[in-house]
C-alpha cells in the first residue's frame, strides 16, 4: 500500500473487502494487523455479510448457486489476497476460495458445505477434488484480475513465500510450495499423540483441523490402545460460524470419539470447557485445562510410552510410511 501511495494512487479509490465468509467480523485491531494503519485510515473498508448485498452470478456444473458480495463485483479492478494452508476437504485454502465462500452469500456457503456421496473432498490435494473444482469454477464467474497468494512460516508467522498472477496458476504453484515444505514422514505408530492446533488455534471451533493428521493416516499414527490429545489455546473461546456453530444451520454434533476409537480422545487447553463439546463427545472424552493433571493421568495410563508431538498439526501434511 505504501508503494501505491508513493506512486500517487488515490487512497479513496481503494476498497478493502474483508472476506470472512460465515465467520465473525474483524475488529479494528484485527484489520490493522491485516492491512496496516495507512490503509485503515485512508481506504474504504467493507465488512462482508453473507445475508445481504450479494449478486447472483449463476450456478456451477455441480448446481451450486453462486452469490457474491455485490460491492466487490462492482469494483473495476479486483485483487484477491490471502494465505495458502492445507485444508480438510478443499485441499488447500486460498485461490478462488478467498471469494467463494469468503465473500459469498449464505445460500452459496451452505451449498458448499453440503455433503453427499458424490461430494467428497480431499485433504491437502486439489487434483481430482470435487469440492475444489466446484470452487474454482465459481471463481471464473467472479473474474478476479490478480491473485496474491501468501505462504507463512508456522513457527513465527512471517511470510515465507509470495506468488502473484492473473489466474489460478500462481495458486497451484503456492500449493506445490506448501506441499514441499509442510509434508512430513511418519515412520511408526505411537502410544500418545499430541496434536497442537497452532496456528489455527484462536477458536475452539477450528481446532478439529489438528486432527487432519489422524484422518490422513487412517489413524495409524496412534496405536489402537493409545491416546489422542487435541491441544489448542482457544484464546477466543468457542468461536463462531453461521453454519457450524451451536444453534446455527448445520452445527457440529455427535460423538467425535467414534472416528478415533478404540483410541482415547482428550482435549487440552486452558480455555476449553466441556460445554463446548457436543453432549455425546463430552460423555466419552476428557478435558484438561492444566498440564500437570494431564501429565499425571498419562503417566498412570502409560508408565513407559512412545510419544509424538505435532506442534503445527493444523498445517502439517503427513505421509505415513510405517517404517
Amino acid at each position: 500500500m505504501r508503494y501505491l501511495y508513493d506512486k500517487g494512487v488515490a487512497m479513496s479509490s481503494i476498497h478493502f473487502f474483508i472476506a470472512t465468509g460465515a465467520h465473525r467480523q474483524l475488529t479494528k485491531d484485527d484489520i490493522i494487523k491485516k492491512i496496516g494503519k495507512l490503509s485503515y485510515q485512508n481506504c474504504a473498508i467493507h465488512h462482508h455479510s453473507p445475508f445481504c448485498n450479494t449478486k447472483y452470478l449463476g450456478k456451477t456444473k455441480y448446481q451450486t448457486p453462486i452469490f457474491v458480495n455485490k460491492g466487490f463485483m462492482e469494483m473495476g479492478f479486483k485483487i484477491v489476497i490471502g494465505g495458502v494452508l492445507p485444508h480438510s476437504s478443499v485441499g488447500f485454502s486460498g485461490g478462488a476460495k478467498l471469494v467463494v465462500p469468503g465473500l459469498s452469500g449464505i445460500k452459496t456457503i451452505c451449498a458448499l458445505h453440503r455433503s453427499t456421496p458424490h461430494r467428497k473432498g480431499k485433504f491437502a490435494e486439489i487434483k481430482d477434488n470435487v469440492l475444489r473444482d466446484d470452487i474454482d469454477e465459481a471463481g471464473k464467474l467472479v473474474d478476479v484480475d490478480v491473485y496474491i497468494q501468501v505462504v507463512c512460516s508456522p513457527n513465527n508467522r512471517t511470510i515465507a513465500h509470495i506468488l502473484t498472477g492473473d489466474d489460478l496458476y500462481c495458486y497451484r504453484k503456492a500449493v506445490e510450495y506448501v506441499k514441499e515444505k509442510a509434508t512430513l514422514k511418519i515412520g511408526k505408530s505411537y502410544d500418545i499423540g499430541i496434536f497442537n492446533a497452532y496456528p489455527l488455534d484462536t477458536e475452539f471451533l477450528q481446532a478439529g483441523k489438528a486432527f487432519d493428521i489422524m484422518r490422513a493416516t487412517e489413524n495409524k499414527v496412534i496405536k489402537e490402545n493409545g491416546i489422542v490429545i487435541l491441544s489448542t489455546a482457544a484464546s477466543e473461546g468457542h468461536g463462531f460460524h453461521h453454519v457450524r456453530s451451536p444453534d446455527m444451520l448445520y452445527p457440529f454434533l455427535g460423538d467425535w470419539t467414534k472416528a478415533y476409537a478404540p483410541r482415547e480422545l482428550i482435549f487440552f487447553g486452558e480455555n476449553i470447557k466441556p460445554s463446548m463439546l457436543p453432549e455425546e463427545t463430552r460423555v466419552n472424552s476428557k478435558v484438561f485445562n492444566k498440564w500437570a493433571p494431564l501429565l499425571s493421568y498419562l503417566q498412570k495410563r502409560f508408565p513407559v510410552a512412545n510419544v509424538v508431538v505435532f506442534p503445527y498439526a493444523s498445517t502439517q501434511i503427513p505421509k505415513y510410511t510405517g517404517k
